[in-house]
């Protein structure tokens, strides 16, 4: 049998730099973020990419994707992007300026604090979420911030996701 030979790349979820050894071509987690990896190998060039990207048009139903607004859905997709290649502030930034758009447009609010502290008063079940948002929005709009985490942008974009879905879920089950 053929001694291993391993190859040095980047992770693309924690730009960690990983050797992957020639024989677990296939999946394997990344040492470093433990974040699971689909590791392909074309002669000497070998490509890695995330098993499970998040996305918004599988996080969001058909029916919510219908109701946003091409700035909405535009600040949602370039917020998964932007994860995906380790541009965490601007994930944040941009899952928090498509929930700021949408709340907006739905309280006929001009301001973000007052189309937020409307939806608070008419989502109490939702309220510690947006009590997080809130201020997720603010640190990554001001430079003074600490660089986000790949953890805090993928915990900021779920919720969005989740705001969004509830928001304009038909059922309105969340409503008071």
């Amino acid at each position: 049998m053929p001694s291993p030979t391993f190859f040095q790349t980047t992770c693309p979820a924690c730009s960690s730099t990983i050797k992957i050894n020639s024989r677990v071509i296939g999946e394997m987690a990344c040492s470093h973020c433990n974040e699971q990896l689909e590791i392909t190998q074309a002669g000497d060039k070998v490509e890695i990419r995330r098993t499970k990207e998040f996305k918004p048009t599988a996080d969001l139903s058909d029916e919510v994707i219908e109701k946003l607004k091409p700035v909405e859905w535009q600040s949602l997709q370039e917020a998964a992007l932007c994860s995906g290649s380790g541009s965490y502030v601007a994930s944040e930034f941009m899952a928090t300026r498509a929930l700021e758009s949408l709340s907006k447009r739905l309280t006929k609010e001009r301001t973000w604090a007052d189309a937020i502290g409307e939806l608070e008063d008419e989502y109490e079940e939702l309220t510690g979420a947006i009590e997080y948002l809130k201020n997720e929005r603010n640190q990554v709009a001001h430079p003074d911030k600490e660089e986000s985490s790949r953890i805090e942008a993928r915990q900021t974009y779920d919720m969005v996701i989740r705001m969004v879905e509830e928001i304009l879920n038909p059922d309105e089950k969340y409503k008071n």
